[in-house]
């Protein structure tokens, strides 16, 4: 499933890389799973298939093989090159780390490049300039770290004094982190603001259900339940939005209808709603 969804993701943006390379994984899944089953079930000496024609059975096993094949070769020539991608990049950290560890300099960076006759890296220095002499026995050592046919370039940002302009440096980048912090800070604080005020809207639209049930209960001893919610109601007649006061109420006994009435304007009265519903179980 994953490689067919990244095939479908390339496929749906236009980026047929993503789509060659999921399918051909997919494909490579699936030829080596049916590889892994066959040899599982010949392993168990599961009853074999007979061809009537031997030279069908023998067609098949050439088209699995070649099918195999040229599953394998393709995948063995990536393999190779991410290997070699991944020894080079170490081999390259350990002659930096080593052999370009002058005092007063900083490395800022490191770039590779892979042509196809050679391979060249590029650091990037911070500091006093380094002697012609002293970068050539740098190169020299090359060849330790298996860095033979590379060529190193060293970029050099020659500054009089390394360590102050360093610490300026340093002062510059903590303080752009420390600006960039306070508005990552003031922009969460108007959030919260924006939440807090949105919380106090809805709050305000709440009834005290407590104190006025209880104020019921002393006015209509036969109360034993009471709910009040505002709720939005549509008016599909007019197309318009309205706000509606929704009141529940249950009784012990069954109230007559000026009772009825008297308890469904005293709630109207004292929740000041304009438009008012009561309903009673």
């Amino acid at each position: 499933m994953p490689p067919l969804c990244t095939a479908g993701y390339g496929l749906a943006t236009m980026q047929m890389s993503f789509f060659i390379g999921a399918m051909y994984l997919f494909f490579i899944n699936s030829v080596f799973i049916s590889v892994a089953t066959y040899t599982m079930v010949r392993f168990l000496k599961f009853h074999k298939k007979e061809f009537i024609d031997p030279a069908r059975e023998l067609k098949v096993k050439r088209s699995i093989a070649i099918i195999v094949i040229i599953t394998i070769i393709p995948s063995v020539i990536i393999a190779y090159s991410i290997v070699k991608k991944a020894v080079l990049e170490r081999n390259v950290n350990q002659f930096i780390a080593n052999e370009l560890n002058f005092s007063g300099i900083e490395i800022l960076s490191k770039k590779i490049y892979n042509d196809s006759s050679k391979t060249r890296v590029e650091v990037f220095l911070f500091g006093p300039e380094i002697d012609n002499k002293i970068i050539e026995v740098a190169k020299s050592k090359l060849p330790r770290y298996g860095l033979n046919n590379v060529e190193l370039v060293l970029r050099q940002a020659l500054v009089k004094d390394a360590k102050q302009d360093l610490s300026m440096i340093k002062s510059a980048i903590i303080e752009d982190l420390y600006k960039k912090n306070e508005e990552i800070i003031k922009k969460k604080d108007e959030q919260i603001k924006s939440l807090e005020e949105q919380l106090n809207v809805y709050l305000q639209g709440q009834y005290p259900v407590k104190d006025i049930a209880s104020e019921a209960k002393i006015l209509f001893g036969n109360l034993l339940e009471l709910s009040i919610n505002k709720s939005s109601v549509m008016n599909l007649n007019e197309n318009k939005l309205d706000t509606l006061t929704i009141g529940y109420a249950k009784f012990k006994y069954p109230l007559k209808p000026d009772e009825k009435k008297k308890f469904n304007d005293w709630l109207k009265e004292r929740t000041g709603a304009k438009n008012f519903k009561l309903v009673v179980e």
